[in-house]
């Protein structure tokens, strides 16, 4: 049901072959979002074809040149591999799987480096409100992966729908 919906608004969104395009970003990322919800997994094969589509069809959706979406999705993934490394070193334990770099790799090539910050934003209020409403605890693993994912089907709705709030678009 959320496929069809997400489909239909993609084509209400950004008709013909660039809502085709919006209509596959957004239903890796709502598979991607239910695996990460349910076990915490977030496969490669999904992100990379994710990321592989975004410097491919990207550029139909908002003009994005070629090199914005390849800084996006070598900068996506360095950010998130960087804050895991450094927690990781820090804490002694892991605060984020892989996959969430990877996936935020994957959004950058979608979206250009510079929504990034923004769908960061985004899904760390997502979370943290998710959090703060169910009363977690320190421990309670989230599924960061599935927030990212709703923040950037959220970014990218608003940014077609809205194009003075591009939030970043050249």
């Amino acid at each position: 049901m959320a496929a069809a919906v997400l489909g239909g608004a993609a084509q209400l969104t950004a008709p013909g072959v660039a809502g085709l395009a919006l209509a596959l970003f957004w239903w890796v990322l709502l598979t991607l979002a239910v695996l990460d919800a349910r076990h915490f997994w977030l496969p490669d094969r999904l992100t990379i074809l994710l990321a592989v589509a975004g410097l491919a069809l990207g550029g139909l959706l908002w003009g994005l040149g070629f090199e914005h979406r390849l800084v996006g999705m070598a900068g996506g993934y360095a950010a998130l591999w960087l804050v895991a490394t450094g927690y990781r070193l820090a804490r002694g334990r892991d605060g984020l799987g892989g996959g969430d770099a990877k996936l935020l790799g994957a959004i950058g090539a979608w979206l250009g480096w510079m929504a990034l910050p923004v769908v960061v934003l985004i899904a760390a209020a997502i979370g943290l409100s998710i959090a703060l409403v169910g009363r977690q605890g320190r421990f309670t693993a989230l599924p960061f992966g599935t927030f990212l994912a709703a923040a950037a089907t959220l970014w990218s709705a608003v940014a077609l729908l809205v194009p003075t709030f591009n939030l970043g678009l050249p």
